[in-house]
């Protein structure tokens, strides 16, 4: 493993509140994490394949993260 993807967390409380649970139970693990990424919580989410490979891709300018599955979420 060598990301972690998160969604969204709206309607889970405070943000602040939020991110600090996420630093508290991943930042230990030594890889990268990234949140908000369009799926989670919220009227606007995608749906997202649980168990699928996906490629995660941060760039190191800040740009823009992207979630890419390697496989069909259905066959």
């Amino acid at each position: 493993m060598a990301g972690i993807a998160c969604g969204s967390w709206e309607g889970c409380g405070p943000y602040p509140a939020v991110r600090a649970v996420l630093a508290g139970r991943l930042g230990q693990l030594g890889v990268l994490v990234v949140e908000e990424l369009g799926f989670g919580h919220g009227p606007t989410a995608l749906t997202i394949p649980f168990g699928v490979p996906a490629v995660l891709d941060a760039p190191a300018d800040g740009g823009r993260y992207t979630l890419t599955t390697e496989v069909p979420a259905l066959t």
